[in-house]
């Protein structure tokens, strides 16, 4: 992929995780899955298992948004022709 490619997407990505409707959701999603968190301590297998696959969703969002950064930053570091 091209560097100019990279590096737009991750603007464009920067400016997602920064916009107010996104900082209201990771706010969200991060209590309840802290509310979660108790419970899964405390859960039996079956439901321990559910706690974990809803925090699943949310680790693969931050994740996938977290690779188009990651991917900008390594595009950065190296060196230019």
């Amino acid at each position: 992929m091209e560097s100019g490619t990279i590096q737009s997407q991750a603007t464009i990505i920067r400016d997602f995780v920064a916009h107010p409707g996104m900082k209201l959701l990771v706010d969200r999603l991060q209590n309840k899955i802290g509310a979660k968190q108790n419970a899964w301590l405390n859960a039996k297998a079956d439901e321990a298992e559910q706690i974990r696959q809803d925090a699943r969703c949310y680790a693969a969002l931050m994740g996938t948004l977290n690779e188009f950064l990651l991917r900008a930053k390594a595009d950065e570091a190296k060196p230019k022709e």
